[in-house]
């Protein structure tokens, strides 16, 4: 939390600086039909970087529903798999069990065969 409070600050202070920096550096910006004249380059390149978030809006919300109804379906797919899946684990320890008294009455037998003491 300080850290993110902090680096909020920074920022601030470094956009209070570009600005105060760049108070008096003008331009005339062009939209073909009409020129607005005297706009101080600092608020250009405020309004693009605006207008660049504006537009990438779209992208981010729709790639946040994509994973929120991703999720929800797992949810909703997770309760009758678990309750299948908790079966097939107790049918697992029961056959483990005798899977590993049968490995080891294997080795066993395979130990004398081949003459390992």
């Amino acid at each position: 939390m300080p850290g993110r409070l902090i680096g909020i600050a920074i920022g601030i202070g470094l956009l209070v600086a570009f600005i105060s920096l760049n108070l008096h550096n003008v331009t005339d910006i062009s939209f073909g039909f009409f020129t607005l004249t005297s706009i101080p380059v600092f608020l250009t390149i405020l309004a693009s970087f605006a207008l660049g978030l504006i537009a990438a809006l779209p992208t981010v919300f729709s790639a946040w529903l994509y994973a929120h109804r991703l999720s929800k379906q797992v949810q909703n797919q997770i309760p009758t798999e678990s309750q299948s899946h908790t079966k097939q684990k107790r049918q697992r320890r029961s056959t483990s069990k005798e899977s590993a008294r049968d490995s080891i009455r294997d080795s066993i037998i395979d130990e004398k065969d081949y003459g390992i003491d």
